[in-house]
């Protein structure tokens, strides 16, 4: 999280088919903890609060399964993807901060994005 960001106190986690994700929220989002997020999407629950998703950053990186792997049902050795994500919304505040493995056979992680001209000082 970058310095000068509000800590986060509140906190869920978790598991699907060969991924584990664990997500805090600021302690203004506390009412998210009780959303279905199950079969609701987290960022329109957010959006119905008024706050919209509008800058991610993501950093991805590799690790094994370790302690995650008999709630994964594979083998403490067994590779992962990592993303750690924060996102902000529209006035720059955090909404979550997202830390995701996923089994690395069972999943791609696709990245997109786009290039934005800098205006550059002479």
């Amino acid at each position: 999280m970058r310095a000068g960001a509000q800590e986060f106190s509140r906190a869920s986690s978790r598991t699907c088919s060969g991924a584990v994700e664990h997500a805090v929220f600021p302690p203004a989002l506390e009412n998210l903890l009780t959303a279905d997020l199950e079969t609701g999407s987290l960022h329109n629950a957010l959006r119905r609060l008024g706050l919209h998703p509008t800058l991610g950053s993501s950093v991805l990186t590799a690790r094994t399964a370790g302690e995650d792997a008999p709630e994964l049902d594979v083998s403490a050795a067994t590779p992962m993807l990592v993303e750690t994500r924060s996102v902000t919304d529209q006035h720059g505040a955090p909404l979550e901060h997202t830390v995701s493995s996923y089994v690395a056979h069972r999943y791609a992680l696709q990245v997109d994005f786009s290039v934005v001209a800098r205006h550059e000082n002479p």
